[in-house]
C-alpha cells in the first residue's frame, strides 16, 4: 500500500494461519472457528448514499472445543435478522459487533451457515477513512486494518483467510470491479448487478470493489500454459494515464520468474483508478488514486503489483508483522530497478531508500517488528524503507543464490496462508544453513541503525612495497531506547598505487580495530562502498605516517594535559585542533610555521571522551586519537 500521511509522502503507499481441526491462537486470544467463505450481497442506493439491502452468508467450521455462541465484527450498520443453518436465532447487537447465540451446540469440524441480513448508511474508520464510500459518481471500498467490519459482518483478522464472492447491485453506468473473476452480469430494470468470485483464500482487509463509469483497457500475459488477463480500469478524466501501465505485463513476467508464477493466474490482475487518497494492493484488484501526485507512478505500480505475492498470497499473520507486506513490496521496487538498469540501478535505488529512511527516521525510534498500533507507526519509513533495507542486507550476507532460493521457499511454504516474522527467519536459516538470530535481533526486533566513524592510518612494512593499514571503527549511535551495537560484515575497499584491494571485516563493538595488509602505498579507503548497510558513516580523517612526516600524541590524557610531537623535512604552516567523533572542531590549539614541534597543551575545559587531534598542513590533514579521562 502507498499512502500520503499529513504532508509527508511516506512511500507507502502469534501464530500463523493453521491447518484444519486446530484452533487459532491470535493476539486477541483463542479463536474457535474458521471462516471458510464469505458471500456478500449488496444493493446500493447511490442517491441516498446508503445500503438498501445487504445479506452476508458466512460458511464457518468449528476448530476448537465446543461452540454455543460466536462473535462477528460489524460496525454501526443495522442488523435485521440472523439465521444459523436456516434457523432464525437471537443475537445482541452493539455499534461494534454481533454476539450470536447458536440454536445448538456445535463441535470440532462441524460446519455452520450463518446468514446475516442488514442495511444502513456506512460509517468510516478514523485514520485511513476505511470502509464503504457511496458517492454520486463512484462507489468504492477503502482500506483500514479494521475496515472490512464497516461494511460486512466478518471475523476481521488477517490470519483468518477465506474464499469470497460479491454480488453488487448499482445504478446503470456503474461498472463494478471486485476481487477474482466476473462470473455473472445482469440488468435488472434500470440497475446493473455484478457477481464476482474470489476462488483463492483472501484476508478480509483485501476484499474490495469499486463501481463507476470506467474505461476498460485489456492486455494478456502468458505464464507457462496459462493466459492471464490484465486489466486497467480508468475514470474518463484519467484516460491519458494508460501509457503509465504499459510495463505491467513485463512486471508480472519478471516477478513470476523471480519468485513464482503470479499467484492468482486463473483469475486476473487489474489496476483500478479509485479516488481513495492512496494506493491499495487489494487481491487481484489494485486501487490507485491517480489524483495523487506520485513521484514515480511506474515504481508505485511495481510496488502494488508485488503485493500480490507478498501480502495477498503470503499474508502477514498479525499486524505486528506488517513489514512482511510493506518492506517486501518496497524492496521489490529496487528489484524492478535492477531488472531495468542492472546492478547499478539496484544499488542506486536502494541508496535512495536507505537515505529516505535515515532522513525521516522517527524519534524515539521503534523496531521493524511490532512497530506500534497507530497508522503512523504501522505504515512508516520503519516498516517500508527499513524493512526493505533488512532484505537488502540479508541478500549481501547470504549471497544471491541462497537469498532468492529462500524467498521462493518462503513463498512456497506459506502461499495462500499466513506467515509471521520468525517463520521468515527460520526459512532463511534453513536454506542458508546458518544461524541468523543475531541479525534479526538487531535489525528487526530492536530499533535504530548504526552510525560509523572510521579512522585509518598506514605504515610501510617489510618487504618495502607492503603497507599495514590500521582501521578503527567507532559505532557512535546512542543506545537509548534499546538501540544496539551492531554486528555486521563490512566491505572495505583500499586503493593503492598498485590496484584495488577488497576485504570483509566483522565489526561488533562500539570501538574495534582492524589491521589489513596491502601491496603499494594506500591512496584511499572506502567503507561499505556499495552501500549494503543501512547506516550513517563518515571517514573524517586519514592519518599518514611516512618518512617525511611524523605526528605523535600521548594517547590518554589523565592530568588535563597532553604532548604533541610533529616533525617534517621543511618548515610547514600547521594548525592543531581537537575534533569530536562527528568531525566538529571543539578547540583550536595552535597555528604557526614549524619544522619540528614538541608542545604540551592543556585540555581541562574539554569533557571526558574520545576525540581526535587534527594537524593541518598546506596539503595534508593528519590525525591521532585522543582519550580524555579526568
Amino acid at each position: 500500500m502507498n499512502i500520503i500521511i499529513v504532508i509527508l509522502l511516506i512511500f507507502i503507499d502469534g501464530k500463523r494461519f493453521v491447518a484444519p481441526y486446530k484452533y487459532f491462537t491470535t493476539f486477541e486470544g483463542i479463536h474457535k472457528y474458521d471462516v471458510l467463505h464469505y458471500k456478500i450481497i449488496l444493493d446500493i442506493d447511490v442517491d441516498s448514499q446508503k445500503i438498501d439491502f445487504a445479506h452476508t452468508t458466512l460458511t464457518i467450521r468449528v476448530v476448537a472445543d465446543t461452540l454455543t455462541e460466536l462473535q462477528l465484527n460489524l460496525v454501526k450498520l443495522i442488523t435485521d435478522s440472523i439465521f444459523v443453518n436456516n434457523q432464525k436465532t437471537t443475537y445482541t447487537s452493539t455499534s461494534e459487533s454481533l454476539l450470536i447465540s447458536l440454536p445448538n451446540t456445535y463441535f470440532v469440524d462441524d460446519t455452520l451457515i450463518l446468514d446475516v441480513f442488514y442495511h444502513g448508511r456506512p460509517y468510516h474508520t478514523t485514520g485511513f477513512n476505511g470502509g464503504l464510500h457511496i458517492r454520486s459518481d463512484v462507489v468504492f471500498t477503502s482500506f483500514d486494518i479494521n475496515g472490512a467490519r464497516y461494511w460486512f459482518p466478518c471475523y476481521d483478522s488477517p490470519m483468518d483467510k477465506a474464499t469470497s464472492e460479491l454480488i453488487v447491485t448499482v445504478p446503470q453506468g456503474f461498472y463494478t470491479i471486485a476481487n477474482g473473476e466476473l462470473v455473472e452480469f445482469d440488468t435488472i430494470g434500470t440497475r446493473w448487478s455484478f457477481h464476482w468470485y474470489e476462488n483463492y483464500p483472501i484476508a478480509t482487509y483485501l476484499i474490495s470493489f469499486a463501481s463507476a463509469n470506467f474505461l476498460e483497457f485489456r492486455d494478456t500475459v502468458v505464464l507457462d500454459s496459462d493466459t492471464l488477463p490484465v486489466f486497467t480500469w480508468l475514470l474518463t478524466t484519467h484516460q491519458n494515464y494508460i501509457s503509465y501501465f504499459n510495463s505491467v505485463p513485463e512486471m508480472i513476467t519478471y516477478y513470476s520468474q523471480l519468485f513464482h508464477k503470479y499467484p492468482f493466474v486463473l483469475e486476473k490482475f487489474s489496476n483500478v483508478d479509485v479516488p481513495l487518497g492512496y494506493a491499495m494492493e487489494n487481491q487481484t484488484n489494485v486501487f490507485i488514486d491517480l489524483n495523487v501526485g506520485w513521484s514515480s507512478l511506474e515504481y508505485l505500480i511495481a510496488h502494488e503489483l508485488s503485493h500480490q505475492w507478498w501480502g495477498d498470497c503470503v499474508t502477514l499473520g498479525t499486524w505486528k508483522d506488517i513489514w512482511l507486506n510493506e518492506g517486501f513490496a518496497t524492496y521489490c521496487e529496487a528489484l524492478w530497478a535492477e531488472h531495468k538498469e542492472d546492478t547499478s540501478g539496484y544499488h542506486s535505488y536502494m541508496r535512495d531508500i536507505m537515505d529516505y529512511y535515515l532522513w525521516y527516521e522517527p524519534y524515539p525510534p521503534y523496531p521493524v517488528y511490532d512497530p506500534g498500533s497507530s497508522g503512523s507507526e504501522l505504515f512508516s519509513v520503519v516498516t517500508y524503507e527499513k524493512g526493505a533495507s533488512v532484505l537488502h542486507m540479508l541478500r549481501h550476507i547470504l549471497g544471491d543464490s541462497i537469498f532468492f532460493t529462500a524467498l521462493r521457499e518462503y513463498y512456497n511454504t506459506f502461499k495462500y496462508k499466513n506467515a509471521v516474522t520468525n517463520e521468515l527467519k527460520e526459512i532463511f536459516e534453513s536454506v542458508g544453513n546458518t544461524e541468523l538470530s543475531w541479525f534479526f535481533d538487531e535489525w528487526v526486533y530492536l530499533p535504530g541503525h548504526p552510525c560509523y566513524n572510521i579512522v585509518w592510518s598506514y605504515k610501510q612494512v617489510n618487504p618495502p612495497d607492503y603497507y599495514l593499514v590500521n582501521i578503527t571503527v567507532y559505532q557512535t549511535q546512542s543506545h537509548d531506547y534499546g538501540v544496539p551495537t551492531y554486528k555486521m560484515p563490512i566491505d572495505i575497499q583500499i586503493t593503492t598505487s598498485t590496484g584495488t584491494n577488497n576485504f570483509i571485516v566483522w565489526d561488533s563493538l562500539d570501538t574495534q580495530n582492524f589491521n589489513l595488509y596491502v601491496k603499494g602505498e594506500p591512496i584511499s579507503l572506502e567503507f561499505d562502498p556499495n552501500n549494503w548497510i543501512l547506516c550513517e558513516k563518515s571517514i573524517n580523517t586519514i592519518c599518514e605516517n611516512n618518512r617525511n612526516v611524523i605526528v605523535d600524541v600521548t594517547p590518554t590524557i589523565v592530568n588535563e594535559k597532553f604532548t604533541l610531537r610533529f616533525s617534517t623535512i621543511d618548515d610547514e604552516q600547521i594548525r592543531v585542533a581537537i575534533y569530536d567523533l562527528s568531525g566538529r572542531c571543539v578547540k583550536n590549539l595552535l597555528d604557526g610555521y614549524f619544522n619540528k614541534l614538541k608542545q604540551t597543551f592543556i585540555v581541562r575545559d574539554i569533557a571526558n571522551g574520545v576525540y581526535f587531534i587534527g594537524v593541518t598542513t598546506k596539503n595534508k590533514f593528519y590525525t591521532s586519537k585522543l582519550i580524555i579521562v579526568k
